[in-house]
């Protein structure tokens, strides 16, 4: 089967979305550039027109994983108030710990694929989820919730503890009965840890 029908970068998304889709089912280590061409209808050699190898094709189906982790954490924050008081700015931080755990618990081949080690990608993730998690972090600074001169370190300490929880949980380390206590738990710690 030719490629003809793929043009101006359509096939460079139709082989994305298939990726993403076949990580979503088996995880990162079933992509492969032969498949992936099949699932899509065409050659391999038409899909290392748009990819230089595997490794780069992994990277962006890895970042379109981490693109959806970003825009679950933002759906989070939709029916929350955007308030400038304290508990509204803690509110939405939990919101967006929550998302990203109950998405390591909902989607595990995604979770793993958004952070399989691979080839750099040829833009920055839009949306970030390291970008939501500063500005809800930059939110409490400004209410004097949190100290503001120690952003990096506070967006490390919600970031590496969301991750592991979402990683444990993604992995069935964390019965899925207890999900809801752990994240509870571990969303504390990470506001008591942050506070100023």
């Amino acid at each position: 089967m030719t490629d003809r029908r793929y043009h101006h970068g359509d096939l460079r998304e139709a082989l994305v979305a298939a990726g993403y889709e076949t990580a979503r089912a088996r995880g990162p280590q079933a992509l492969g550039v032969r498949e992936l061409a099949k699932t899509v209808g065409v050659s391999p050699a038409a899909a290392y027109r748009h990819f230089a190898d595997l490794d780069h094709l992994v990277a962006a189906v890895s970042q379109r994983a981490r693109e959806q982790l970003a825009t679950t954490m933002l759906d989070a924050l939709a029916p929350l108030p955007a308030g400038d008081n304290p508990e509204a700015a803690w509110a939405r931080l939990q919101a967006i710990g929550r998302a990203y755990v109950a998405f390591g618990a909902a989607e595990p081949q995604l979770f793993e694929t958004a952070f399989t080690p691979c080839a750099p990608t040829e833009r920055p993730d839009d949306p970030a989820a390291w970008d939501v998690l500063v500005g809800a972090l930059e939110d409490l600074a400004q209410l004097g919730e949190t100290d503001g001169g120690r952003r990096l370190a506070d967006a490390l300490v919600a970031w590496s503890s969301v991750h592991g929880l979402g990683t444990l949980l993604s992995r069935g380390l964390v019965p899925a009965d207890a999900s809801g206590a752990a994240t509870t738990a571990v969303l504390d710690g990470v506001r008591a840890a942050l506070r100023a």
